[in-house]
């Protein structure tokens, strides 16, 4: 389950990658680095927390572990404090990105019907699965599995017109 996380955030983890170290070639081998101690680690992951700041730990603790063995040469890295602001700077963008995303779910499924939400409520928050959700409501697992389907979809639709409608006011 979680190394569908590995794989769902290889281009922001070689995005991230690239904006501390400004060389393609290198990011590449840094995320086929950031990718095997991912990997090594995963057990270590708590479910409970964000996937994507726990995999630009590892992303940054790469960097760091190139830029010594490749210390000769100055013009690949950053120094280390520009190096650390430069992280911060990233992940700060990344964070406040997620958090007006996150807005706008709420707001989408604030429009969404009480049934709808109530699907959404269970099967994303608490973790309930399909099958458990369709026996309590009586339906048939495909039923369920397809109003989720269109509910996302319109979820997505919802949040997207919201962030456009957010940069249209910014301008």
């Amino acid at each position: 389950m979680y190394q569908d996380n590995i794989s769902r955030f290889q281009d922001p983890l070689f995005n991230y990658i690239y904006s501390l170290v400004g060389n393609v070639e290198l990011s590449k081998d840094i995320l086929q680095e950031t990718n095997c101690a991912l990997w090594r680690k995963l057990d270590d992951f708590d479910p409970d927390r964000p996937f994507k700041p726990w995999a630009y730990t590892f992303a940054f603790n790469q960097v760091r572990a190139a830029r010594k063995t490749m210390k000769r040469n100055w013009l690949l890295f950053l120094s280390e404090d520009n190096l650390e602001l430069a992280s911060q700077a990233y992940t700060t963008h990344v964070r406040e990105s997620y958090d007006v995303r996150l807005g706008c779910l709420d707001q989408c499924i604030n429009q969404l019907s009480s049934p709808n939400q109530e699907l959404i409520q269970r099967r994303f928050f608490d973790r309930e699965a399909v099958h458990e959700i369709a026996t309590s409501l009586g339906r048939s697992a495909n039923a369920i599995s397809l109003s989720l389907f269109r509910i996302k979809g319109f979820l997505a639709t919802c949040i997207e017109a919201n962030l456009s409608a957010d940069k249209l006011e910014d301008s």
